[in-house]
């Protein structure tokens, strides 16, 4: 497919923040081959602070379609993607919803991959190989291994855009590293090599157990490392586990910091401990070493693909399905089949400074 220079695009993004910095190479991507075009990005609110503040991109449009209800508002956000007079659409969500609306705007090339309901509302589609529906699309994907950074290039590289950089970088802003530095200050570790932990998942299966978490934690007191523990305000009683009481060095900073706050301190911080989660991404792409902990989901495909470094801890327990995705799973043993020790030892081996 040989794509005509567009001057304006708009990428429909996906809805996790994961997902999104997964774009990051594609938006790249985009910016290189079009220099001068502009470039919109749809995101649903929760994921607005990623991009706004990124250099390859000129504008981020907020709409959740799922939490918008009533004609009028759906007609109205389709009035203004008319009025931006879109050339080309992206879908990088394989939203149903969000490509009608596109088609309503009027908007005359939309790329994106194909599938048997949406094929005919996508000028060019590009069909996943093998075209299969549904779990055994799933399972093949999965067995093929293909990073889902790689499944979005491969939209861009369909579209006969040149891919140089295939891995995400996110942009932290100065004034958000000035207000990273003054928390730092505030936590009495501005100065020193510290740590973040990052407890929590979208997920509990694919959560360490909050007492591995508390004797980490011990481990990195007796080195007398710094340790701040970040998470959202719903892992409040999460951290609370972990943290404990009466631990010297160890800070909780919670329910308070959004994407961009996070990022700042994690472009701070010699380490991040972390489950599979967004953070963990956020952690990668700012550069700073990772230590993450899978279980029922495969690295090969949503790993970290940042340019930190990073060490991947995760355990082949004989379930039938690798990964298995199983939300229903009680006993969650991948996870806890990995050891404090195992953790510990992944850290020092990664930055091996971290007293000094």
């Amino acid at each position: 497919m040989i794509m005509p220079v567009p001057k304006r695009i708009l990428v429909v993004h996906p809805n996790w923040v994961g997902d999104v910095l997964f774009t990051f190479p594609f938006l790249a991507a985009l910016r290189e081959n079009y220099p001068e075009a502009e470039i919109t990005c749809w995101v649903v609110p929760r994921c607005v602070e990623l991009l706004q503040e990124q250099p390859f991109i000129d504008e981020v449009l907020v709409y959740d379609e799922r939490k918008t209800c009533g004609i009028f508002s759906t007609w109205e956000f389709i009035t203004r993607l008319r009025a931006k007079k879109f050339d080309a659409a992206f879908m990088l969500h394989r939203s149903m919803t969000r490509l009608l609306l596109c088609v309503l705007a009027g908007i005359p090339k939309r790329i994106g991959y194909a599938n048997w309901k949406q094929r005919w509302l996508l000028t060019d589609p590009l069909w996943p190989h093998p075209a299969k529906k549904g779990q055994q699309a799933r399972q093949e994907w999965i067995q093929h291994g293909k990073h889902k950074v790689e499944y979005f290039l491969d939209l861009a590289r369909f579209a006969g855009i040149k891919v140089h950089r295939p891995w995400y970088q996110f942009h932290v802003a100065e004034r958000m590293k000035g207000w990273a530095g003054g928390q730092l200050k505030t936590m009495g570790v501005e100065d020193k090599p510290f740590v973040v932990v990052q407890p929590g998942a979208n997920w509990e299966l694919k959560r360490w157990p909050a007492e591995n978490f508390a004797k980490l934690l011990d481990h990195f007191v007796d080195e007398r490392i710094p340790v701040v523990v970040t998470g959202s305000k719903t892992d409040e009683s999460l951290i609370a586990q972990v943290v404990g009481r009466g631990r010297r060095g160890v800070c909780a900073f919670y329910g308070k910091n959004g994407l961009e706050e996070l990022a700042a301190i994690f472009h701070r911080a010699a380490l991040v401990v972390t489950n599979d989660t967004g953070p963990m991404h956020l952690a990668s792409a700012v550069g700073t070493p990772v230590v993450a902990l899978f279980g029922p989901t495969q690295p090969q495909l949503t790993g970290p693909y940042g340019k930190g470094r990073v060490r991947i801890l995760r355990k082949e327990v004989g379930c039938n399905e690798d990964p298995c995705y199983n939300l229903g799973c009680k006993e969650n043993v991948c996870m806890r089949a990995i050891s404090v020790d195992e953790v510990w030892r992944a850290c020092k081996e990664l930055v091996p400074n971290l007293n000094e």
